[in-house]
Formats: structure tokens, sequence, C-alpha cells
């Protein structure tokens, strides 16, 4: 007898120990992204995508004119990423 009483409150202090975390107000996380940050993920995108554009065509799963079109999509993808990039590092240097 002593030990289902023991059982019975051992489940409801666990009960508790565990829904007390659940009955807590959660806020919502605001990610407030920079915009150098995105610049940046999105310039390791491009530039990953090139590297698998040349891996691509190295495996011979391109043609030469799909490699020239994607290299160059990519290419000039990354040159104007990287003028955004400097043009912000200049603003925040003048700042």
């Amino acid at each position: 007898m002593m030990g289902i009483v023991f059982a019975i409150l051992m489940i409801l202090w666990i009960s508790v120990f565990v829904a007390e975390p659940l009955k807590q107000s959660r806020k919502p996380i605001v990610v407030v992204e920079s915009p150098l940050k995105s610049l940046l993920e999105e310039k390791e995108k491009v530039m990953a995508s090139l590297r698998d554009v040349e891996f691509d065509f190295a495996a011979g799963k391109l043609s030469q004119s799909d490699y020239q079109s994607l290299k160059e999509y990519f290419l000039s993808r990354a040159i104007l990423l990287t003028q955004k990039i400097e043009q912000l590092l200049k603003e925040r240097k003048h700042n």
C-alpha cells in the first residue's frame, strides 16, 4: 500500500516538474539580419554554385554552351554581390 502511494506521489512530482516549462509563456525570437550578413551568405551560395558548375562540367554532365551560360551567370552575380558588399563596407567606414 505504501509503495502505491509513493509511486503516485512520484508520478505527480515528475508530472509537475516536466510540465512547468510548458506553462511558461514563450516570447517569440526576433532575428534581425544585417544586410552585410545577407549579402555575404548569398555570395557564398553563388560561389558554391559556381564550384558545382565547374565540377559538373569537368564530370561531363554539362555541355560547353550550358557551362558557359551558367559560369557567366554565376560570375556576374558574384561580381555584383562583391560590389554591393564593398559599397556597404565603405558606407559603414564613413559613418
